[in-house]
């Protein structure tokens, strides 16, 4: 009996997907179009697409994974690499919230992180851990 797949790979979604493929921008993205091609349009393996694509299988099955779960939004919802991806604040607000730490210390003195973790906190609605607090600043 043949597995069923909750990932329909439909015209439209094919469409997509070579939409997409168009606009790579790097071996990498061109590479995780074609294993899921592979595997949704051909209907091949994990072994058979990690044998074509430079893929350890483990890649390939996690790659279907993904697919399985957020369908084209793998390849079209790609985030920057790195950054502030996961802050609770634009650097704007960041900035903003410590200003008043940076007026009151002293020059060269210290400012007691257990006030700007309380005022953190306020302003995001939860409690954080304290490497939360260390994290923050803006630039450097």
């Amino acid at each position: 009996m043949a597995i069923q797949r909750r990932g329909a790979f439909t015209e439209k979604v094919w469409e997509a997907l070579l939409q997409e493929q168009k606009k790579v921008k790097s071996i990498k993205e061109w590479r995780q179009t074609e294993a899921i091609w592979l595997r949704e349009n051909l209907h091949r393996s994990g072994p058979e697409v990690a044998a074509v694509l430079p893929y350890r299988l483990q890649t390939v099955h996690l790659l279907g994974q993904q697919w399985l779960d957020r369908g084209i939004a793998i390849v079209t919802d790609k985030r920057p690499p790195g950054g502030r991806n996961h802050a609770d604040l634009t650097l704007e607000e960041e900035r903003a919230l410590l200003r008043p730490f940076a007026k009151t210390a002293p020059s060269g003195g210290m400012v007691e992180t257990g006030r700007i973790k309380e005022a953190f906190e306020a302003r995001v609605g939860e409690r954080v851990p304290p490497s939360t607090i260390y994290r923050t600043g803006g630039e450097r």
